[in-house]
């Protein structure tokens, strides 16, 4: 019975369910904090995304980490392009987000972009990007000072 009412699933003979939902009632009265989350979804990607993912959830369960507050994500697929990065995180600013994850392929234009509305950045290198990474490195974080923006490299790409 659902809803009162009888559900036949194409049997000869009528079967009556009846569907008891038990949903424990969990409240969490932390503030929540939205985080940007920006990448393709190449498959690369997709093994900094599981680094996210774990990092979010180990945030979240230990709450003597952020006290009072949970971490949400916002995520845009960027296609490995710098405007619909750009395009994301202009749609993610408009929801309040603290900061960006990303994006994985380029980053010039994009922590210029934090930097002007004073939002931290962390970049990352994905294993697709070697080639550019000299070039990007040499060519604009070297040379450039910006304060709200952080590089990871993984040390076997160095």
């Amino acid at each position: 019975m659902i809803n009162g009412m009888t559900k036949n699933f194409g049997m000869s003979v009528g079967i009556c369910l009846t569907v008891c939902l038990i949903l424990p009632i969990t409240c969490d009265d932390r503030i929540p904090l939205k985080l940007s989350f920006l990448s393709s979804t190449s498959r690369d990607a997709k093994l900094f995304a599981g680094a996210f993912f774990t990092a979010l959830d180990f945030v979240n369960n230990n709450e003597s980490v952020l006290q009072g507050y949970r971490l949400e994500y916002l995520f845009n697929d960027t296609k490995s392009s710098s405007l619909n990065a750009i395009n994301a995180m202009t749609s993610h600013y408009g929801t309040d987000t603290i900061g960006f994850i990303g994006p994985d392929v380029s980053c010039e234009c994009e922590s210029t972009v934090a930097a002007a509305w004073n939002l931290p950045m962390i970049g990352y290198v994905s294993v697709i990007i070697v080639p550019l990474l000299t070039c990007c490195v040499n060519r604009f974080f070297v040379k450039t000072n910006i304060a709200t923006f952080i590089f990871f490299i993984h040390p076997i790409l160095w």
